[in-house]
């Protein structure tokens, strides 16, 4: 794993969080949590999608903080989300508008080839017998199982719903005095 350094630009009187998401949907979660409890603040948000065209999804109320957000997400270049927070005197600046960031290539691994040979050696010499499944027979049942048809999705049916009596309530005494009433274990007295 390669780790790289980079330096972020923060606008002047601009706090920044940093953090980590896999869904697309965060800018507008993000967005949304602000407005909602500090409707006055002003913000940037910039997230980079880490699949398909790999853009920069970015949202905000203050031009210069989205600018901010989207040019440090650029710079990072991983799936994070880049919130930018500042003052109500945050100057406007024009919008920046993101270019697609180029998905990094995976290095190809090579498959594990298990050395049979040897592992039959080591179990003979410890008086076991080496079992060893048969290839043939794994892919001939995995092209039966791929021939099965899919099952069909039948939806859960819900309950229906219970209808609330809406009449008037009834108070039901529920205490009485048992040394009055003669119960089915009390006959023998």
């Amino acid at each position: 794993m390669e780790l790289v350094t980079v330096r972020l630009e923060i606008p002047d009187g601009t706090n920044i969080i940093l953090g980590q998401s896999h869904f697309i949907k965060t800018v507008e979660d993000i967005y949304e949590t602000i407005v909602n409890t500090v409707p006055q603040m002003k913000f940037g948000v910039a997230f980079n999608e880490a699949s398909g065209a790999c853009l920069v999804r970015f949202d905000g109320n203050d031009e210069t903080l989205k600018e901010a957000a989207v040019k440090n997400a650029l710079a990072i270049g991983a799936g994070v989300a880049i919130l930018s927070c500042g003052d109500d005197d945050a100057a406007p600046a024009p919008a920046v508008i993101a270019e697609p960031v180029s998905a990094p290539v995976a290095a190809r691994v090579e498959p594990f080839v298990l050395p049979s040979d040897q592992l039959i050696a080591v179990a003979e010499s410890a008086g076991l017998q080496w079992v060893n499944s048969d290839a043939e027979k794994i892919r001939a049942v995995q092209e039966a199982m791929a021939r099965e048809p899919k099952p069909v999705h039948v939806p859960r049916e819900r309950k229906p719903m219970v209808v609330v009596d809406e009449g008037p309530l009834v108070l039901v005494e529920t205490r009485k005095d048992l040394s009055q009433i003669t119960l089915p274990f009390d006959s023998a007295r």
